[in-house]
């Protein structure tokens, strides 16, 4: 009778439909079975000191132990068993015999050699989740010679089982059963003496997509595995599914015009909707203007136009898109024009719809006067003012978009007192006598004329209420004469000046 170990003997041989690129290590690592004979795992042993690749240790070091009909090899590594030595551990492949090595020598199995509660093998490349993954082993010995229903049926698939790491069965034997098929080839024998070898395959595949992607799943072969002779220990295959990988990303925008202060959240599409990795890393092409959080989430600083990109963490795709920042007007300037008319200007913001201008006299709440809807107007003229009251300006610029309107924080303010308006004049020489003519005699109750004097001092030398001339006496020829005036409006009892002209001179 052959020992218990001899009698079975498991290679797990995937042939995969697509190439499969190797992995450098498998997450998780080997430990003793618990009291349910369940796997338990533990971080940490390194594939140097504790996997041992059977390759290595069976084929290219004959010492340790050739694979073929000895069943398995002295570091405690189940395979395949029963060809004629495994035709000289190059692998055999035929129609009736079809995994002798197929997967030994495609990849890699390693095994952990510290492991005393059951065999613990590790498959060292990930496999494609999206694809069939078709695996088989090969029961022979003289009590396991010929295959049946009852056998299979009975003792492997019942035993047979893919497990998510912590042991939940995902998939039975029987849900992955395919076939099983009489094995016959030529050789030396099984166990004693010559004559062909004796035994069955047993066929399995897992459909494609019946397993999660980027997940630790072991073939978990149960004690009792065989048909007279059962095995006598738990033999598991540790294995990983490759991640779904992302192919593509598009940002979702909800605008592309912002006001300074105002937030928008970003969203990104990652293709394919499966993919294992959908983290995506936002960036601002200027961070004094906008600046994004790690969930897309743009909050506007000031005017200006910024790009903001979205870049995958798998395959670093990018998608961007570009914001303009519509800031606060700036540079606000209140001019009185009239005497009952102020001028308010301001810089244009791009990007803007249009403007809100707020007023407020002293100590008063400002209150909206006037709704401009257009971004390339920059100034407006507001009437009915009382001269001598001083007014204060604010201008906030907004934004329409999908139908909302946003508006900016106030501009500075700037305030203005309203005054007559700074007249225009004009000296000549009449009769050896300076003559000043106004040239407007709007805006006003009466105006002003003032003389230089003695070093700069300017004194007034007349104010009149009526007419627009001023004749000025007791000039001298070859002296030069210097003169300025201005406007006013009686309020209130009390004049209310313009500002004075710019000095003008004349030499008799």
């Amino acid at each position: 009778m052959l020992n218990k170990k001899r009698l079975l003997a498991i290679v797990i041989s995937f042939m995969m439909i697509f190439t499969i690129a190797p992995a450098t290590s498998f997450a998780a690592t080997g430990g003793a079975a618990d009291t349910n004979g369940s796997v338990a795992t533990t971080q940490g042993i390194s594939i140097n000191e504790a996997l041992v690749d059977y390759n290595t240790a069976s084929v290219t070091e004959p010492s340790n132990g050739r694979i073929g009909q000895n069943g398995t090899t002295n570091i405690r590594q189940y395979f395949f068993h029963g060809a004629d030595v495994e035709n000289a551990n190059e692998g055999v492949l035929s129609a009736s015999y079809p995994y002798a090595n197929t997967y030994g020598y495609k990849y890699t199995i390693m095994t952990n050699t510290e492991a005393d509660g059951y065999w613990d093998n590790y498959i060292q490349e990930k496999q494609d989740s999206k694809a069939a993954m078709n695996f088989g082993f090969f029961l022979s010995g003289s009590q396991t010679a010929h295959g049946s229903d009852v056998a299979v049926n009975g003792n492997v698939l019942p035993n047979t089982s893919i497990r998510t790491e912590d042991g939940t069965v995902v998939l039975t034997g029987e849900q992955i059963f395919q076939q099983w098929k009489n094995a016959n080839l030529g050789g030396s024998g099984g166990g004693s003496g010559g004559g062909p070898a004796r035994g069955f395959d047993v066929l399995f595949s897992i459909p494609a997509g019946s397993l999660q992607p980027n997940t630790d799943y072991i073939i978990n072969f149960e004690p009792g595995l065989g048909v007279s002779t059962k095995s006598d220990k738990k033999i598991v295959f540790h294995f990983t599914t490759q991640p779904i990988a992302v192919t593509s990303v598009a940002l979702k925008t909800a605008t592309k015009t912002l006001v300074a202060g105002k937030s928008t959240q970003l969203s990104a599409v990652v293709a394919p909707d499966d993919a294992t990795d959908k983290a995506v890393t936002w960036s601002s092409s200027n961070t004094k203007i906008t600046k994004v959080n790690s969930n897309g989430k743009t909050t506007a600083l000031r005017s200006g136009k910024v790009e903001i990109t979205a870049k995958t963490n798998d395959g670093s795709y990018t998608a961007s898109t570009n914001i303009r920042v519509v800031g606060s007007p700036e540079k606000v300037i209140t001019t009185s024009v009239k005497h009952w008319k102020s001028k308010v200007t301001w810089k244009r913001v791009a990007g803007a719809t249009g403007y809100k201008i707020y007023r407020a006299t002293k100590g008063g709440k400002y209150k909206a006067v006037k709704m401009i809807k257009s971004g390339s107007v920059n100034h407006w003229y507001n009437s009915k003012l009382k001269t001598g009251k001083t007014y204060y300006y604010k201008v906030k610029a907004f934004v329409k978009t999908n139908g909302k309107t946003s508006y900016t924080k106030y501009s500075r303010a700037a305030k203005v007192k309203i005054i007559p308006c700074t007249p225009k004049f004009k000296l000549s020489v009449k009769n050896g006598n300076v003559v000043v003519t106004k040239k407007e005699f709007v805006c006003q109750d009466g105006w002003q004329i003032a003389k230089l004097s003695r070093g700069n001092n300017f004194k007034i030398v007349r104010t009149l209420t009526h007419g627009n001339k001023y004749t000025s006496l007791f000039t001298f020829k070859g002296h030069t004469y210097k003169y300025k005036i201005r406007t006013y409006k009686n309020v209130n009892g009390k004049k209310v000046y313009s500002k004075w002209t710019n000095v003008k001179s004349i030499k008799m």
